[in-house]
């Protein structure tokens, strides 16, 4: 049966269940037994979780023991029925130890208590052990019939763990069966109330005393709801081993009432959930289980999470006796606690972003419209950020946080044009205030020089950071414009100073440059103007982002200077044999009348007239030519002196004429009055030479060739 108690927030109600004569009853039957049973009452305070109860079993008076298994102050073995177990041995008490002058055995008072349990064991002069072989069934009356919620009975097993089963029999003669209980072994079991008192041996009476053993086990039986009320006349017990010996020595009842205490905490926001209940179950017996009345239920003595309402339990005990109690949650408005809300930074500076977070809710609203835990603000002034949120417990909390914001400091940098071209001067540039970091990659710092940063934007920053640790930033940019790429390529390098004018045009690009250089003039060149030698032409280009650039290709310019020609004398007569005209220098061509490659040139083939005979040379790409002219006279009754010793031509002359000798030898030429008129002129061997005779008149003359050994004479005539 239960008391109910219910305590909540200005409000004890108590439901007694249990009627007065029945507790009357119990205490009386305590009192005679001369035993006092202990009914606490546990009051738990607002939000109080209590431990489960433990039941009370206290000793009942029985009788129709059928063995004596207890050797007390005699070793006779006429003091024990028989052995309890194979080995011939039995139970003795301390008063029986002493005989041997050892302190183990059977308390001599037979009580043995442990915990919430108490025994009281038969006297050991007489019959104090239901002792029970397999199969025997035998039972334990008690000397007064009374009520009991649980029933434990004291005993163990020996030649190993056995079985049985147990029926409790009420004065209506109702029975309730416990079937299939363990009986542990005296010596392998655990969980006993009582160990190591040792065994004797029947016949020689010596004390064994092993460690730790032998154990005495409680064996609990919890009574159902419907039989807690009747009164309880024996237990019966079946051994259902078909080795093992039972022995079951003392009976305990748990006869104490339960009792229920409920209190509650309120919920401390509008429409929170942080209410509780909870119901604490004392005396009676354990263990409990309990079962709410929420969504989904909850199976704890303690009922969380609660919103303001009326919540039932169901508390129902080891003998499946359930009793209900309802619980009010009230609600009680108290200031909730802020949000806990944190910052990266209650300072930043302009422009900086600052981090933000709250916690203590499950949901979050800030000021700025954001749901996140976390977020990120820039604020441009001094701002106070809130935020809101409900909880695990539906209180709708709120926080907030402050921000001052701190200017920047002021940067300059002087600025560059828009656009450069890579190959511009270098540019001054100044920045401020001073102390700061400038960021102008392979630069001087102050000169920005285009060629360093290539062609692309560039960019130049300046950063400076105050004595807030605010930072301010100032930069200038230009583009930096590429070179147009510029190419010139004749059609030929290499020109003769005697070559034509050279047209430039289409050799340079792109188009629509401008050419340059020794001997160009617009876009012309002049191979002689230019001179001998390498002349650079330089072909230039300026694009529309007004940058320049020029390419340069070189022309050769060579010379060669004109062949010189000669005979051995002009005026020949049709007959007179071939003339080798002598070209210097050598390797050239003959070109003309009656001319061949060699040079030689034919009178005779030519015929009467003037002839012009054409030498050219050619050294790299130049050619230079040079030409004479031969004449043949008819030559009219005059023919060529030609002697062994000289040949002489032309004859008649006009005092010009040319010798050539197979030998060395002198000349001499006199007039026909015997005068000298030429002095003597050495000619070499195989060498024409030219005689000049000026201011001669016209007329005979005598030309005298002599050498050592040979002397000639001939004439001539000179026509004026």
């Amino acid at each position: 049966m239960f008391g109910i108690q219910l305590q909540s927030i200005g409000t004890s109600v108590k439901f007694n269940f249990k009627p007065i004569n029945w507790l009357n009853l119990l205490l009386q039957k305590f009192f005679t037994m001369k035993k006092t049973l202990l009914l606490c009452v546990l009051f738990l305070t607002a939000g109080t979780v209590a431990l489960k109860a433990q039941a009370l079993f206290a000793p009942i008076t029985t009788t129709n023991y059928n063995f004596d298994a207890v050797a007390e102050a005699n070793s006779s073995s006429l003091t024990t029925t028989g052995a309890i177990d194979g080995s011939n041995y039995v139970m003795h008490s301390m008063a029986y130890a002493g005989l041997y002058s050892m302190s183990v055995g059977l308390p001599n008072s037979g009580l043995i208590a442990a915990g919430s349990r108490t025994f009281q064991l038969q006297p050991y002069t007489q019959n104090n052990t239901c002792f029970l072989i397999a199969s025997q069934v035998d039972s334990i009356e008690l000397v007064t019939p009374a009520p009991y919620n649980a029933l434990s009975v004291l005993g163990f097993a020996t030649e190993g763990a056995g079985t049985m089963n147990v029926t409790v029999r009420f004065t209506d003669n109702t029975t309730q069966v416990f079937n299939n209980i363990s009986v542990a072994d005296w010596f392998t079991g655990t969980n006993n109330i009582l160990n190591g008192f040792g065994r004797t041996n029947r016949t020689t009476g010596v004390i064994s005393s092993p460690a730790s053993a032998p154990n005495l086990y409680p064996f609990d039986f919890n009574l159902s709801c419907p039989n807690r009320s009747k009164n309880v006349k024996n237990i019966k017990f079946n051994n259902t081993g078909t080795n093992p010996r039972l022995c079951l020595m003392a009976l305990s009842g748990a006869s104490n009432a339960s009792t229920i205490t409920a209190t509650s905490n309120p919920v401390t926001c509008q429409g929170g959930t942080n209410g509780s209940a909870s119901v604490v179950a004392t005396g009676g017996t354990p263990p409990y289980t309990y079962s709410w009345t929420t969504s989904p239920a909850q199976l704890g003595s303690l009922a969380s999470g609660l919103s303001v309402g009326t919540y039932t339990c169901i508390i129902t005990d080891a003998g499946n006796c359930s009793v209900s109690t309802t619980v009010a949650v009230n609600q009680t408005l108290v200031t909730q606690p802020s949000l806990f809300v944190s910052s990266n930074g209650t300072t930043a500076c302009m422009g900086n972003t600052v981090a933000l977070a709250a916690s203590g809710a499950n949901s979050y609203t800030w000021s700025t419209g954001s749901t996140a835990q976390l977020i990120i603000v820039s604020p441009s002034s001094n701002t106070t950020y809130t935020v809101g949120g409900y909880n695990s417990s539906n209180c709708y909390l709120t926080g907030s946080i402050s921000i001052v914001i701190i200017p920047l400091p002021t940067v300059t940098i002087t600025s560059l044009p828009a656009s450069l071209c890579v190959n511009s001067p270098s540019i001054a540039y100044s920045y401020g205030p001073l102390g700061g970091n400038l960021s102008a990659p392979g630069f001087t710092p102050g000169v920005f020089e285009p060629s360093f940063s290539g062609a692309g934007l560039a960019t130049i920053s300046y950063t400076y950071t105050d004595s807030n640790g605010c930072s301010g930033m100032a930069s200038t940019s230009t583009q930096i414009n590429p070179l147009p790429t510029v190419t010139v390529a004749l059609g030929t390098q290499s020109f003769c100073t005697n070559s034509a004018a050279f047209n430039l045009s289409g050799s340079g690009s792109p188009s629509g440059g401008t050419f340059s250089g020794p001997g160009v003039s617009g876009s012309v060149f002049t191979p002689a103007s230019a001179g001998t030698g390498t002349a650079l032409i330089i072909y230039s280009y300026t694009d529309a982002n007004n940058c320049s650039n020029s390419d340069t290709t070189a022309a050769m310019v060579y010379s060669l200077a004109a062949p010189s020609l000669s005979v051995a004398r002009n005026g020949y007569c049709p007959n007179s044999p071939n003339i080798q005209i002598v070209a210097s220098p050598t390797g050239g061509t003959y070109t003309g009348t009656a001319v061949n490659a060699n040079g030689l040139f034919s009178p005779q083939q030519a015929g009467i007239g003037t002839f012009t005979v054409s030498y050219s040379i050619t050294s790299g790409v130049c050619t230079m030519a040079s030409a004479i002219t031969l004449t043949v006279n008819s030559c009219a009754g005059l023919q060529e002196l030609n002697t062994e010793l000289f040949e002489l031509s032309p004859n008649p002359n006009n005092g010009t004429f040319i010798v050539t000798s197979p030998k060395k030898l002198d000349l001499l030429v006199f007039d026909n009055m015997g005068r000298v008129v030429l002095t003597r002129q050495s000619i070499a061997e195989n060498t024409p030479v030219s005689i000049q005779l000026d201011n001669l008149a016209g007329g005979i003359y005598y030309v005298k060739a002599y050498t050592g050994n040979e002397t000639k004479i001939v004439k001539i005539v000179v026509t004026p």
